[in-house]
Order: C-alpha cells, then sequence, then structure tokens
C-alpha cells in the first residue's frame, strides 16, 4: 500500500494496481506532447499556453499531432484546490497554427474564456458553441492576431 498526503493534510491509500495505470496515462499523455501546467498564477498558465502556441505539434509514433494543454481543479489558477474528480472538470486548449484558431472547451455549460488570455493575447473573435442538452461540452473558437504567436 503506498500512502499519500496532500498539502491540503487529506491522506490517501492505493495499492500499486491502482495507482499504475494513471502514471501510465501520465506518461503516455506527456509523451504525447500534453502539458499539464502546474503554476500558481495566471502568468505560469499564460507561459504554458504560449508554449503550445509557438510549438503548436509534436512528433509522437512517427506522427505529427496537436499539441494540448489542459487545466484541471476549477481551470486553476483561481481556484488551485482539489474537488473532485479531475476528469470532471477540465479545460483544454489546442492551437491550429494555419488558421490562428485556438480551440478552448470544457464540459462546464457555465465555462467562459480565462481573464488571463483576453487580457496577454491580442484576439479579434470569439465564438461560443453549445453542444446539445445531452453531451456536457462548451467550445470556444478563439481568433488569435498573427503578431501573437511571435
Amino acid at each position: 500500500m503506498y500512502f499519500i498526503t496532500w498539502s491540503t493534510g487529506e491522506e490517501e491509500v492505493h495499492s500499486k494496481g491502482e495507482l499504475l495505470p494513471g502514471i501510465q496515462e501520465v506518461d503516455t499523455l506527456r509523451a504525447a506532447g500534453i502539458v499539464y501546467p502546474r503554476g500558481k498564477s495566471d502568468e505560469d498558465q499564460y507561459q504554458a499556453l504560449r508554449s503550445v502556441m509557438t510549438q503548436p505539434t509534436y512528433r509522437f509514433a512517427g506522427m505529427v499531432v496537436p499539441r494540448a494543454m489542459v487545466l484541471t481543479c476549477n481551470f486553476a489558477p483561481d481556484e488551485y484546490e482539489y474537488s473532485g474528480r479531475f476528469d470532471d472538470e477540465y479545460m483544454g486548449f489546442v492551437y491550429d497554427p494555419e488558421k490562428n484558431l485556438l480551440d478552448i472547451s470544457s464540459p462546464d455549460p457555465d465555462a467562459e474564456v480565462p481573464d488571463w488570455i483576453m487580457e496577454r493575447i491580442p484576439v479579434s473573435a470569439v465564438m461560443r458553441i453549445d453542444q446539445a442538452p445531452d453531451r456536457k461540452k462548451t467550445t470556444f473558437i478563439v481568433k488569435v492576431e498573427p503578431e501573437a504567436v511571435q
């Protein structure tokens, strides 16, 4: 058994069998160019997103695949405490360099484009796409000005 004590003082006990699939998933996602930023400030999140925008693709298994960024815990950094399952609450970012489009998605129907993006990246348009009620997903297509990526 493995004992984990979080910074909040909470403790968890897991077997190696419970932990191994998660560790393997993180290794696979890291190898696939997925970025899980761990900064606690708007600037840290912005710098992680800039790294995705300046290097938007990654070579994985002999193919060029899009690189992405994922935020969890109430779309960090505003509320950076664990408050439920990570797969229930996330915000994903994928950048298309050919069209200068930033695709932001979230299962939260009330999600908004984070202020730290709108304050730091020159944006010419934002379109919100709400999915059907049975598919809980909100998507934003953000048109980024070309100079934002230079």
